[in-house]
């Protein structure tokens, strides 16, 4: 019994430690304008679609917002304003399985700035990685996963040069994008954009500590229970 007690007290600690990391990382909110959207069209094929962006407060093919929470220093980034650029970019969904794989050939092109339309916080750009269902309530919530390559900007000090991930929430209903690609070539399906965020990079060392972490928890329940 005091084995075991003292197998969870050093879990209990590891466990612990990890949530006061978890809690100190810093996440910027993406906002959405008013009318934001993302546009599926069918290529006629039956089994993948085009995408790209609706218009925003910046112009055309775009998303656009003001954002929320902190950056990577703890520097208040709420009331500053994002722009995302999609007209640099050739983007595809194709049924793959059960789900979806993606195409991209150009960059999206990301600022944000202490103004709208600004970039002197930062610039980048992104190239999308995935395409899901992440969950739903009679209405799915799609996500667009991307990594962010920082370009610039006063903020691009903050984070390594790994960048950052950029997580992109549509709203469409059921199946709607699996059905506009069976559709013929330019039926078009309007999402709704309803909301984003901006996290660093897991750096490798971060990744290598929790590692060992787990090999050291793995190594002492195998001494004290067995």
């Amino acid at each position: 019994m005091r084995k075991l007690i003292m197998v969870m007290t050093v879990l209990a600690l590891v466990l612990g430690v990890g949530a006061m990391t978890a809690s100190a990382q810093t996440s910027i909110t993406l906002g959405f304008g008013t009318g934001d959207s993302v546009i599926f069209t069918s290529n006629g094929n039956g089994s993948s679609a085009s995408v790209k962006a609706g218009s925003c407060s910046v112009g055309g093919n775009c998303i656009s917002g003001q954002t929320t929470g902190i950056s990577p220093n703890g520097t208040n980034a709420t009331g500053k304003y994002y722009a995302l650029d999609f007209t640099p970019a050739a983007i595809t969904v194709t049924k793959s399985g059960g789900g979806f794989t993606l195409s991209q050939t150009g960059s999206i092109a990301f600022t944000m700035g202490t103004a709208s339309g600004g970039s002197d916080l930062l610039t980048g750009t992104l190239t999308l990685v995935s395409f899901g269902t992440v969950g739903s309530t009679g209405v799915f919530n799609d996500s667009f996963v991307a990594n962010l390559v920082i370009t610039g900007g006063s903020w691009a000090s903050q984070y390594s040069a790994a960048g950052g991930i950029i997580q992109l929430v549509i709203n469409v209903s059921s199946g709607q994008v699996t059905t506009v690609i069976g559709q013929p070539a330019g039926s078009t399906l309007t999402s709704t954009y309803s909301k984003g965020s901006l996290d660093p990079t897991p750096e490798p060392a971060s990744m290598l500590l929790f590692g060992t972490g787990i090999l050291l928890i793995g190594g002492i329940v195998r001494r004290r229970l067995f």
